[in-house]
């Protein structure tokens, strides 16, 4: 999915949940896609970006601080930090 069908779905009100969780976890999905889905107020969703070996340091650095403990440990894990 392209950042543009991206924002269209979101603003028509038409990406489930289902969609926003796959492209969390998705490794090719755009970074400012994960971007904008790690403001979601859903954990599952927040913690496949936290896990996503794609997903920018900056996300990371913000996700190592949520509320949620397992987003916190899965930000502070992923391998783009790791290695």
């Amino acid at each position: 999915m392209t950042v543009k069908e991206f924002k269209m779905q979101t603003a028509l009100g038409t990406l489930s949940y289902a969609n926003k969780i796959k492209l969390a976890y998705a490794r090719r999905t755009p970074k400012k896609v994960l971007a904008i889905l790690s403001n979601d107020i859903s954990w599952c969703v927040k913690e496949g970006i936290a896990t996503n070996r794609n997903t920018p340091v900056k996300i990371l650095e913000k996700l190592s601080k949520d509320e949620n403990e397992w987003i916190r440990f899965n930000a502070k894990n992923n391998s783009t930090l790791v290695s």
